[in-house]
């Protein structure tokens, strides 16, 4: 049984490039052919979303063979699909996605290779030029999400250029429960460590340095209109969202 371990994943953060011109020759849907870009420049109105399919409880076992849909639309376009399996590592990306001048919408669902897991559903903005990490963490088929009421982001420790973030859920009775939310960053990437704290760093450039995380979002698809979500922006150190609400704010310096 393979597992979803710091080693592991840091290693892959040196093959990543590789990674996504693999992933982009898997791509089916309506979009258009993607133009191989690793080792340069993003180009403008594209940009890159990648991230590792793990369970969402118990030891965080990797999910390979998961299908990852992704649908996107830029402004003034129609929507167009793309779709991938993870690896053998969890790990997926989809190089080149259309996003237009500025940002674009993005609908994401990750469905699980077999019944013995729960599919979650993800919306974001990816922006132009950026990259977007997604840790999709999948429930038990058993589990009733319905129990989550509300999630957190605890910022820790800082390490060199690492953070280190508690990501918690919690019932209506601000009882903690055994599932690791699912995480999407602007602009950096992730691992779980002990205790599932996660350590976030920044994403590698293509065309050289690092992507600035612009924000960190937790969340759980409990099925709800309003899912239960939180936004952590390190630059300012403000969150927002509170379980199902996520207008509230609250600045954290």
């Amino acid at each position: 049984m393979l597992y979803f371990h710091k080693k592991a994943v840091r290693s892959q953060k040196f093959h990543r490039l590789s990674a996504l011109a693999v992933a982009a020759s898997l791509l089916t849907g309506c979009g258009a052919g993607l133009a191989s870009f690793t080792g340069g420049s993003i180009p403008p109105g594209r940009s890159v979303i990648q991230g590792t399919v793990v369970q969402a409880t118990g030891s965080h076992t990797i999910v390979p063979n998961a299908v990852v849909t992704i649908i996107t639309t830029p402004p003034g376009s129609s929507p167009l699909t793309y779709r991938v399996v993870t690896d053998n590592t969890g790990f997926f990306a989809v190089n080149g996605l259309p996003t237009g001048s500025v940002n674009s919408p993005i609908a994401m669902t990750v469905q699980p290779p077999d019944s013995s897991l729960q599919e979650q559903h993800f919306d974001f903005m990816l922006a132009n030029q950026r990259g977007t990490y997604v840790l999709a963490t999948l429930p038990p088929a058993g589990y009733q999400l319905a129990n989550v009421a509300k999630v957190t982001i605890t910022p820790q420790t800082t390490t060199g250029s690492t953070q280190t973030y508690q990501v918690q859920a919690f019932d209506d009775h601000g009882a903690l429960l055994s599932i690791l939310p699912s995480v999407i960053l602007d602009g950096g990437t992730t691992v779980i460590g002990s205790n599932d704290v996660l350590d976030v760093s920044q994403e590698d450039n293509p065309a050289g340095g690092t992507f600035a995380i612009s924000s960190i979002t937790a969340e759980v698809d409990n099925g709800e209109p309003k899912k239960p979500e939180q936004v952590y922006n390190p630059t300012n150190k403000s969150m927002k969202g509170d379980g199902g609400s996520p207008t509230s704010s609250t600045n954290l310096n």
